[in-house]
């Protein structure tokens, strides 16, 4: 296997800080001799899986730094990187497990970013980011052991969840060589730095294969058991049923009862000394340690052991240093695997001087044998807490949350509750001192337990803000262990009768099951009252209300009805306007906000927004209706194309909108969606089916009828009109039957001379000379005279003749009114 020590370049456990003058110091277990320098305030901290580790806080001035110049550590061709890690937070950007070089120059390194992808990357030639990537991979508070390999052989590069292939990439690009050094929890180039814990980073100069990777899994995993072999002996010390570490300040010397229990927490037995005479303080195999102050001086001479059959207990022994002891003999010098032995010590009572508050105590062991091994000057040290129970025992205070007590367990919103403390008295104020303390604190669930009943994981604690009166909390609890937010007074501060003081929690975002979980407010020394503690509930609930409103998935429901899906949180969801409103009723925020409407006889509707469209649906997804955001309907289509775009035929109260078949003149050129030009084309296509039928074509293809230059008379039954029936001309030539009946008028011209002759006529004028018979004058006769009044006494009438001249051309021509001309269409 390629897993041996000349491939292995870089082994740093992470489990202790060695102090080397003002520097301090991570260890290199391999070869390499890479010893690196912790920057900032990088804690060991206690753990369970590993025994201890590093824990990082977030802060980017906190982490492990590795100086990269040396040859070994710069590797551009097969490479491992492995880590375990565990994340309490995500950031707002890209986050360095380990990796050295930043930039263009990252030779090789395991990131992950504020969606939880993980990645492995590094720079290729030509400065192109290379990396293999799983996206939505890491969950909050639990250990990973993640690994990302090159294989140049295979060209093949590798991404490893727990020694399972996660993600992988068909090629394994040269990564840049740097001498840039190698970070631990950070990553120069980003804002965010890793908060949550590291354990055993290694590099391999070396491509690993899956079992080679389980190997070094395996070999991690015994870090706890190794722990236990060397801490095999425990205690416990507790008061009651319920078996918590306290001592009461009592009145008087007679005080409580604390139970004693010395642990065998091995699988093999543990072997004490044998001593002979009686207990003392130079002759016993355990010795309890109070811290001074703890036990009150005026019980100690009280204290004593409930009979234990083959055990006894010396008198309290104060040290110099003010500490007191208590030293514990037995004759049972054998403690079995996994044995418990329980002690019962009597008469306890706490110092008033202080009042209450947390101190430790010791247990100790001179010496005892396990598993061959001996153990000399054994040490174990535990929590203890003092409460007060001088005064009355009952406070005048009414705790309890201001609106509701729920929270949203969605694993995303932030919740806010407000914790009102009221003085329940009508006429006498509370008095609070230097010494008096208000302690806010709830169950978390660490990693590998299951608390339904917690509020809270414990790496969502960090995110919790406290506010007592509009000032600041800060968080005082351990690392997975229950939080604790004391509030205290530098001066007297008085809460009178009637008034109440507010606490704010806020940014509470849980993930555990819905379900009661309990806030508890403890109050210590407060003049005149008992220690003790209020307990008030809070729903862990997916169902919010509020103001009269209900939210699902939303903490501050605006409308009546407000549902929410999505994991992001209101802020954004205003911000991205993915939010749909009905009359400021109902509210659904989501990525893709739906409504399903389930039918019991199976016909299921649903509404849902999508790509900035609101469909109705007929499941399995078909859909019927959408509208887009410009306004668009579309029926029987998801991409409207105007504002009413329908697939499917209209009807309106009486039949079809535009039946097909029917025809309209058009100004445009082509014809427009769903019609066909009336110019004889032949069609071939089975949409054009139901204008055939119409046509009396009995199938396809078919021709479109041809109205070019045609008018479209009324049909009616007779054969000349019969539906379809085309004729006329588009010219015509008269004929003379054709013509109507008429007539032609003419006359002469008043031009030319003529004469006419008038025989046996006679004028009279006066004169008995005349000669009656006499012709009249004519044109030959020299008479010069004018008669008037002569008439023809024989018939004159006469005759004229003339002809018109021959006009037109007889052909042709159009007999139509004035006119447009338009494309004729035909509905389909």
């Amino acid at each position: 296997m390629s897993n041996s020590k000349e491939n292995l370049v870089l082994h740093l456990k992470l489990d202790k800080i060695v102090e080397d003058g003002d520097t301090k110091k991570v260890i290199d277990v391999s070869d390499g001799n890479h010893d690196c320098e912790v920057k900032g305030e990088v804690q060991v901290v206690q753990d369970e899986t590993f025994g201890s580790c590093l824990s990082f806080d977030g802060n980017k001035d906190n982490y492990i730094e590795v100086p990269g110049t040396t040859d070994d550590l710069k590797i551009s061709g097969d490479l491992t990187v492995e880590a375990w890690v565990y994340i309490t937070e995500t950031s707002s950007d890209w986050v360095g497990i380990v990796g050295k070089g930043t930039g263009n120059g990252i030779n090789y390194g395991l990131w992950y970013d504020s969606d939880s992808d993980l990645f492995q990357q590094y720079t290729s030639p030509g400065n192109s980011i290379w990396n293999v990537q799983k996206a939505r991979s890491l969950k909050l508070n639990k250990w990973y052991h993640l690994t990302g390999v090159s294989d140049q052989s295979k060209n093949q590069t590798f991404l490893y969840m727990d020694g399972k292939e996660i993600a992988r990439r068909s090629e394994a690009k040269t990564s840049v060589e740097s001498d840039q050094p190698l970070w631990i929890g950070y990553a120069t180039n980003y804002g965010s730095a890793h908060k949550g814990r590291i354990a055993h980073v290694r590099v391999y100069n070396t491509a690993l294969s899956p079992e080679e990777i389980q190997q070094d899994i395996n070999e991690d995993l015994t870090a706890i058991a190794s722990f236990k072999k060397t801490h095999p002996l425990d205690f416990n010390l507790y008061e009651g049923e319920d078996k918590e570490p306290v001592i009461f300040i009592e009145n008087g010397t007679k005080g409580q009862e604390l139970i004693l229990e010395i642990v065998n927490d091995s699988e093999q037995p543990i072997t004490l000394p044998p001593k002979t005479s009686s207990v003392s303080s130079t002759n016993y195999h355990f010795e309890l340690r109070f811290r001074p102050d703890t036990l009150s001086p005026d019980s100690l001479p009280e204290l004593a052991l409930a009979e234990k059959q083959n055990w006894s207990m010396s008198s309290a022994v104060t040290q110099d240093d003010g500490k007191v002891s208590l030293y514990f003999l037995t004759n049972d010098l054998t403690l079995g695997a996994k044995e418990t032995i329980p002690l019962t010590l009597q008469n306890i009572n706490g110092a008033a001087a202080g009042g209450a508050r947390t101190t430790r105590v010791e247990l100790k062991c001179p010496q005892f044998t396990h598993e061959g091994e001996t153990f000399s000057n054994y040490y174990r040290e535990k929590t203890l807490n003092i409460l007060s129970h001088r005064g009355k025992k009952n406070i005048p205070l009414h705790v309890g949350f201001v609106g509701s007590n729920r929270i949203l367990n969605d694993n995303s919103s932030q919740n806010q509750l407000i914790l009102r403390i009221t003085n329940v008295l009508k006429d006498k104020s509370i008095r609070l001192n230097k010494a008096s303390k208000l302690i806010i604190s709830f169950d978390v669930q660490a990693q590998g337990e299951r608390k339904e009943w917690a509020l809270l994981e414990a790496g969502q604690v960090a995110g919790v803000n406290v506010e007592y009166e509009g000032k600041e909390i800060i968080n005082s609890g351990k690392e997975s262990q229950s939080p604790e937010w004391i509030i205290t007074f530098g001066s007297e501060t008085v809460i009178e009768a009637g008034q109440h003081h507010q606490v704010q929690l806020s940014g509470i975002i849980s993930s555990l099951p819905s379900g009661q979980a309990n806030l508890c407010l403890r109050y210590e020394n407060i003049p005149g009252y008992w220690d003790g503690t209020f307990v008030c509930t809070i729903e862990k609930s997916p169902i919010l209300y509020k103001d009269g409103n209900v939210g699902i998935g939303v903490t501050n429901p605006g409308q009546k009805l407000v549902v929410s899906s999505k994991r992001h949180s209101e802020e954004e969801t205003k911000q991205t306007g993915s939010k749909m409103t009905m009359g400021g009723s109902l509210a659904i925020i989501s990525d893709a906000p739906q409504i399903d409407f389930i039918d019991t006889g199976h016909n299921d509707w649903s509404i849902c927004v999508d790509g900035n469209k609101m469909y109705f649906i007929q499941e399995p997804w078909d859909f019927q209706v959408v509208l887009d955001g410009r306004g668009n309907v579309g029926i029987g289509t998801d991409v409207p194309g105007a504002k009413l775009d329908v697939k499917g035929r209209i009807k309106d109260k009486t039949g079809f909108v535009i039946p097909v078949g029917t025809v309209v003149a058009y100004a445009g050129t082509t014809a427009p969606e769903g019609w066909l030009l009336c110019n004889g084309q032949q069609v071939n296509d089975s949409k054009y089916f139901e204008l055939a039928t119409v046509l009396g074509e009995s199938r396809v293809p078919f021709n479109v009828p041809d109205y070019r230059e045609k008018f479209l008379v009324g049909a009616n039954l007779t054969e000349k009109y019969k539906l379809g029936k085309t004729g006329g001309k588009s010219s015509v030539k008269l004929s003379v039957g054709e013509m109507p009946e008429h007539s032609h008028s003419g006359k002469t011209n008043n031009d030319g001379t003529h004469a006419h002759t008038q025989q046996q006529t006679a004028k009279a004028d006066n004169d008995d000379n005349d000669d009656v018979t006499q012709n009249l004058c004519t044109q030959e006769t020299n008479y010069n005279r004018r008669y008037d009044g002569i008439i023809s006494a024989w018939g004159s009438m006469h005759s004229h003749q003339f002809n018109t001249n021959s006009v037109g051309g007889g052909r042709s021509h159009e007999n139509l009114p004035p006119f447009v001309a338009l494309n004729y269409i035909i509905k389909y």
